[in-house]
């Protein structure tokens, strides 16, 4: 039974066996008449309970319980090589292509870092999901999900923990002994600063957990007092730092692999391109998403935020070349910005890019140099990048997957969802530039 049904079955008991309580304390003390509206305002609130529960719960669905991800397995398990790997995503990251559409900006300064520091990178990458949920879940399990599920994901039940029993790179550096370090960060406008969770598994973002007290009191009015509570003792594991290199400790013992996942660009719009809190921000820039914004706005917001991931990014990176230099580090954008509110006004190209277009890249040390040979720079991607590293790493070869863009479009446009190949996307680009 998973955490939904538990809630339910808990909830219940606690309204039939604190009904009863009740009943009896108010019997003994209070009159009829009153007796009866107590009776009466508990039938109501129990029925709206029970309503709120079935529909939440999967006790009366017909949900799928087998795997989400398509059979393409891995093969990797030991690795006879082990360096120190960091692996960085900032959120919403745009490829040089679209900034160049957006704000006339080819992002030259960017991408010589890059190209100075021998990183292999592709400046104009499409994500192969549009979402952070579907982006990073294929990344860390090096595979696609089945597209039943991406056109129909409603009748899958996928469960709370998700992430922590569907991680497969983070399950194989374990297994190898490495320390395995996750980090979320974001920016705080009422605070003026960045914070970070961190975790040793993938299930980094706490708000997803349930305690057995929140059960008890599901569906009534105690359980938004109960969530404060419970996101006031998150907050207390919360990370202030002044750096991101602060994150990372070097004198250990066992390799380490750390990811850190950073929310930007991705709104709240808050700061400005020299990544200072910006003095007047909107109740609208201070939402996590931008559907409601003006497209001005919008467009401003990210370009504030993006500036500053840039300057942050190039800091952090900058930093690990020179103090990890065995390492393996890897920089990309797990999807594109999501600045277009009204789709269906935009060519099809744009749209694919607004929803995907990222950046992608991968350093490794002078001792696995040689292992950027062993592949076409084409089939460097996100589902592919952890297969990439596996077969420089270990011993047994697993199979590079061909290249697919998930497009779907969260903006309530009604744009369908749809599967492109790379020839596609080339004849579509080809066609709306002519």
């Amino acid at each position: 039974m998973n955490n939904p049904d538990k809630l339910f079955w808990l909830s219940l008991i606690c309204w039939i066996f604190g009904g009863i309580i009740i009943s009896a304390i108010i019997k003994k003390f209070y009159n009829y008449k009153f007796q009866k509206i107590v009776v009466l305002f508990f039938t109501i609130s129990f029925t709206f309970h029970i309503g709120l529960s079935v529909k939440n719960s999967s006790l009366f669905k017909n949900y799928k319980l087998n795997s989400v991800f398509q059979n393409n397995p891995l093969n990797t398990k030991v690795l006879e090589k082990k360096p120190n790997i960091y692996f960085i995503i900032s959120d919403m990251f745009t490829g040089s292509e679209y900034l160049e559409i957006l704000y006339d900006d080819n992002n030259k300064q960017f991408v010589d870092f890059f190209r100075k520091n021998e990183f292999v990178f592709k400046e104009n990458h499409l994500s192969n999901y549009s979402n952070t949920f579907l982006s990073v879940a294929s990344l860390f399990n090096t595979n696609y999900f089945k597209d039943e599920y991406f056109f129909k994901p409603k009748i899958f039940k996928l469960g709370t923990n998700f992430y922590e029993n569907n991680n497969l790179v983070g399950n194989i550096f374990k297994y190898n002994d490495y320390e395995t370090n996750y980090f979320i960060c974001k920016f705080s406008y009422e605070l003026k600063s960045k914070y970070c969770y961190k975790n040793d598994d993938l299930s980094s973002i706490p708000v997803l957990g349930n305690k057995f007290i929140n059960g008890l009191f599901y569906h009534t009015f105690f359980d938004s007092y109960l969530s404060k509570i419970h996101q006031n003792l998150i907050n207390k594991k919360v990370l202030n730092i002044n750096n991101f290199k602060d994150l990372f400790k070097f004198e250990k013992k066992n390799k380490q692999f750390n990811f850190l996942h950073i929310y930007l660009p991705h709104p709240p719009y808050i700061l400005d391109s020299s990544c200072n809190f910006r003095k007047k921000v909107s109740h609208g820039e201070l939402q996590n998403n931008n559907i409601n914004l003006p497209n001005i706005v919008r467009k401003n917001g990210y370009r504030g935020n993006f500036d500053c991931a840039k300057k942050k990014i190039l800091t952090l990176l900058n930093y690990l070349i020179k103090k990890d230099k065995n390492s393996i580090i890897i920089f990309l954008g797990d999807h594109g910005p999501h600045l277009i509110r009204k789709s269906k006004e935009s060519s099809e190209y744009h749209n694919l890019l607004d929803k995907n277009s990222t950046f992608i890249s991968l350093k490794y040390n002078k001792e696995l140099s040689s292992c950027n040979n062993n592949y076409n720079m084409e089939n460097l991607n996100h589902v592919n990048l952890f297969r990439i590293i596996f077969n420089c790493l270990g011993k047994n070869k697993n199979n590079l997957l061909e290249n697919k863009i998930y497009f779907s479009d969260i903006s309530n446009n009604n744009l369908k969802e749809r599967i492109f190949f790379k020839d596609q996307i080339k004849n579509i680009k080809k066609d709306e530039t002519n």
